[in-house]
């Protein structure tokens, strides 16, 4: 019995050491390349990489990582998210591409498309999807009078604008909405 004790130790020992020894390569392998310097450059220029616009990565629900991969997916504009959203394929494949929901990427692609109007930012761009205009073609058949009203009650109960727009500036939303559709 005292043979297999001390054969016992022995052997647990050496498992130890080899776990140990293969554990700290392995870290070696496995460790992150270090960072870029001067001295040694990274692997794709950055210069290389598209980087997405600022109206881009304002849009809800959109961080530094979701927009780099947009822009490395084609979409590194609000003209070319729009430009996707015309074909629900394609909405997929982005969707699929940033695995995320097809509504999320289809909310961006609608955010894209209503700021693609002049002085609609991406909170009067958000306002007006939250009241249901989804497109410039439904901003474009819209009753000003709704659609002002519609947004002085939202922007009363959750406070998403800094002003609400007048009548005169939604009459002038809904005729530039209509001049492109």
């Amino acid at each position: 019995m005292i043979y297999f004790s001390n054969y016992f130790a022995l052997f647990f020992a050496a498992g130890a050491v080899i776990g140990f020894l293969l554990g700290y390569l392995w870290r070696g392998v496995a460790r992150p390349p270090a960072a870029a310097t001067a001295d040694a450059p990274c692997a794709t220029p950055v210069a290389d990489q598209p980087r997405p616009d600022a109206a881009l990565a304002a849009l809800p629900g959109m961080n530094d990582a979701l927009a780099g991969r947009l822009a490395a997916a084609g979409a590194s504009d609000l003209e070319a998210l729009r430009h996707i959203g015309r074909s629900h394929e394609q909405v997929a494949a982005l969707a699929d591409a940033l695995r995320l929901e097809d509504f999320t990427v289809r909310r961006w692609v609608a955010l894209a498309g209503l700021q693609s109007l002049e002085g609609v930012d991406v909170d009067l761009a958000n306002a007006l999807l939250r009241v249901g205009m989804r497109s410039t073609g439904d901003l474009a058949t819209a009753n000003a009078d709704r659609v002002q009203n519609k947004l002085a009650a939202l922007n009363d109960a959750e406070s998403l604008l800094a002003h609400v727009p007048t009548r005169a500036q939604v009459v002038d939303l809904i005729e530039r909405a209509a001049a492109i559709d």
